[in-house]
């Protein structure tokens, strides 16, 4: 069950014996993994949705729309430019509605709208401690992944 202990659901901080917030016998429950997945799923599909509305080439509804709007209106066809200037702001505004919605659903409306918790320096200390661990798991970046670095 190791991929499980991995992947401890967001904002839960683990001990080094893989217990939550300094306890050694709490273990994260199944159903707290499938929330976490689930969001994650869905900000999968949204990110999709919400980055083809962007620009006119995004999703093919946008160039339907586009000649649907040519065909009717007797208009010039609408350009990228144009499309990106109604886009954008709705792309933005979806973004940033999509984010809270998704914050409360993983982390909940009290959590989401007191901006979080502080948490205590041995908290930071073990996270910090968990990624270097995991960094140094990796070993040194390998020549295809500095391409994608380079590409993307």
């Amino acid at each position: 069950n190791e991929s499980l202990n991995s992947l401890t659901p967001v904002g839960q901080q683990t001990n080094e014996d893989g217990g939550l917030d300094g306890s050694q016998n709490a273990k994260p429950s199944r159903s707290s993994y499938r929330v976490t997945w689930s969001v994650f799923s869905l900000a999968i599909a949204y990110s999709c949705n919400i980055g083809g509305v962007g620009t006119l080439i995004g999703s093919p509804p946008n160039l339907i729309l586009s000649q649907s709007i040519n065909t009717w209106s007797g208009q010039a066809e609408i350009s990228f430019a144009q499309w990106s200037m109604f886009g954008f702001p709705i792309a933005v505004i979806m973004l940033i509605m999509t984010f809270l919605y998704m914050n409360v659903l993983l982390f909940g409306i009290r959590s989401t709208l007191s901006c979080g918790e502080l948490r205590s320096r041995r908290e930071v200390d073990l996270a910090a401690k968990k990624v270097r661990d995991e960094l140094k798991q990796m070993g040194p970046i390998k020549y295809n992944e500095k391409t994608v670095l380079v590409h993307f």
